[in-house]
Order: C-alpha cells, then sequence, then structure tokens
C-alpha cells in the first residue's frame, strides 16, 4: 500500500476483494478486487517476461556462442600447452645436466628458478583459462529459463505462483 502498510484480502458477495489495514494510520486507497490486482501482477510480470519464439531465438543463439567458446578455448589451452610441455622438458634436461655434473649448482638453481617462474605463469594462464573460459553461459541459460517461467506463468490463472515470481522480480508494489 502507498501508506506503507500490509495488504490483507476479504471475501465479500461472492468476490475477493484487498485492501489496506491502516495500522499506520488513515489510508484512502479504496479496496481492489482480486481481478483488477490479478491483472495488475500479470502486467507486471509480462515486463520482465520472455514469449517462447523469443525464447527460442535466444537459446539457439547462446548455443551457438557456446560451441565458438569451446572452440576458442580449446585453442587458447593448446596454446599454452605447448609451452608448457617444453618447459618441464627443458626443466628435465636441467636436471640431467646437473646430475652429469655438466653444470655448476649456481648455474642450476639460477636456470631452475627461472623455468619454475615460467612454468608457474603458463599454469595459472591455463587455469584462469578453463577456470573463466564460459563462465557467463550458465547464468544466461539460467536467466532466459526464468524469463520464460515468467511468461507462462503471466498467463496462469494461480494468484500465488504470480505473487511468488512477483517478489523474485520487483519490490515496492502498490496496490491500486
Amino acid at each position: 500500500c502507498p501508506c506503507g502498510a500490509a495488504i490483507t484480502g476479504e471475501r465479500q458477495k461472492g468476490h475477493n476483494y484487498y485492501r489496506c489495514t491502516r495500522k499506520k494510520g488513515p489510508c484512502k486507497e479504496p479496496y481492489t478486487r482480486e481481478e483488477l490486482l490479478d491483472q495488475q501482477i500479470t502486467n507486471a510480470i509480462q515486463k520482465v517476461a520472455l514469449p517462447e519464439t523469443g525464447y527460442n531465438v535466444m537459446l539457439a543463439s547462446l548455443e551457438k556462442e557456446e560451441k565458438g567458446s569451446r572452440q576458442s578455448l580449446r585453442v587458447a589451452q593448446a596454446t599454452l600447452l605447448a609451452p608448457l610441455q617444453e618447459t618441464q622438458a627443458q626443466l628435465d634436461r636441467l636436471l640431467d645436466l646437473h646430475i652429469q655434473g655438466i653444470i655448476t649448482q649456481q648455474e642450476y638453481v639460477a636456470k631452475k628458478e627461472r623455468l619454475l617462474n615460467q612454468k608457474i605463469a603458463l599454469e595459472e594462464k591455463l587455469t584462469k583459462i578453463n577456470k573463466g573460459g564460459n563462465l557467463w553461459l550458465e547464468p544466461m541459460r539460467e536467466f532466459l529459463k526464468a524469463a520464460r517461467h515468467a511468461d507462462q506463468t503471466a498467463s496462469d490463472k494461480n494468484l500465488a505462483a504470480k505473487r511468488e515470481l512477483l517478489k523474485k522480480i520487483g519490490s515496492n508494489f502498490c496496490l491500486k
């Protein structure tokens, strides 16, 4: 209610009416029939609803994007795996040279530190690519499903389901 008080429902003459409880003082808002309230709720839901045709088009576009993203993710992984494997091979050869006595302890430690830092940097990049590659796709898919569900709920006659959805999509709605 505009005055900030809660709303209560009453059944009169075979119809459900909603009104302000007036717990915060006098209120000039009149009674509202359930049918009118249902229409207001439906209008609010339809503002965020996604019809089936739009849902299908956007879902197809998302799947196309996901395929392209997966391909570019594999390419990015491959470009990092080759240098990572080469760095590991260099570390192995360096250890062999040290074991054979061809290089000194100081040369071994200095070169090993540089190669380990390089390996760690490559592994961090690879981890970042693996974790961040397609993270946005699943939330987008869930958003599309929710918008599609809103369209279905708006056309439904279940006022309780509409009320629950309305709680998710907004706040501070007024009884008019």
